[in-house]
């Protein structure tokens, strides 16, 4: 690795229509919105040259977030501030730019499996469903069936959700779900909620929003805004 490259770490978030973005697509969007900012890239080798980047672990198609991430490299020291103003008019529609820091050049990337923190909202005519979706997300005995049709596995809840609260706001309830680094064999967390709506109630009754919020992260520090 050049000497002459610097690592920045953006923070973003997927919101509205950025929800429904591929995570491949997702990529694809970011890197031409570097292209476009004239920020001082490095450029990969090989045959499809691209600026250097690399992402954070995907969420889940549908899900929103606050906590999403690119590293890019520059070729160029910038501060923080210039960063934000060549980048920031790029985002795409639905990524929302959270924050950037400068990152050593050896620093870890985010890992696919960490601790993860997720929040779902239901509207008040919703708060039973809410509170159905709390007392399954609660229950010591929970168990959840995850794969394709005639490959399910099933899969404890508790293995992998460490904690489960409500909040109750002014526009509805807010079911927080906090979810541990899942050991090997395990289902992840976006999986298990995934599974978990299947069976709390119909498809009107899922939550409207279901949102990643947190990853918690040695080498991150608690990401979140």
């Amino acid at each position: 690795m050049s000497t002459g490259e610097f690592r920045y770490r953006l923070v973003y978030a997927r919101q509205e229509q950025g929800r429904f973005l591929a995570h491949l697509d997702t990529m694809s969007h970011l890197v031409r919105a570097v292209r476009r900012s004239g920020l001082p890239y490095v450029v990969t080798q090989g045959c499809h040259r691209r600026p250097k980047a690399s992402f954070g672990p995907p969420v889940t198609l549908g899900f929103a977030s606050r906590c999403e991430t690119m590293d890019l490299y520059l070729r160029d020291e910038v501060s923080v501030e210039e960063f934000r103003r060549r980048f920031e008019p790029q985002m795409p529609l639905g990524l929302v730019f959270q924050d950037v820091f400068m990152l050593p050049l050896r620093a870890l990337a985010v890992p696919a499996e960490v601790e993860m923190t997720y929040r779902l909202f239901w509207p008040h005519e919703q708060a039973e469903t809410a509170r159905r979706a709390l007392a399954f997300f609660q229950d010591p005995e929970g168990r959840v069936r995850i794969g394709k049709a005639g490959q399910e596995k099933e899969f404890a809840i508790g293995i992998v959700l460490k904690r489960a609260r409500v909040e109750r706001t002014s526009a509805g309830s807010e079911v927080w779900l906090e979810f541990r680094c899942p050991p090997p064999g395990s289902a992840s967390g976006a999986k298990i909620i995934q599974a978990c709506l299947q069976v709390i109630g119909k498809p009107e009754e899922r939550p409207l929003v279901v949102e990643r919020v947190t990853i918690n992260w040695a080498g991150l520090e608690n990401l979140t805004t």
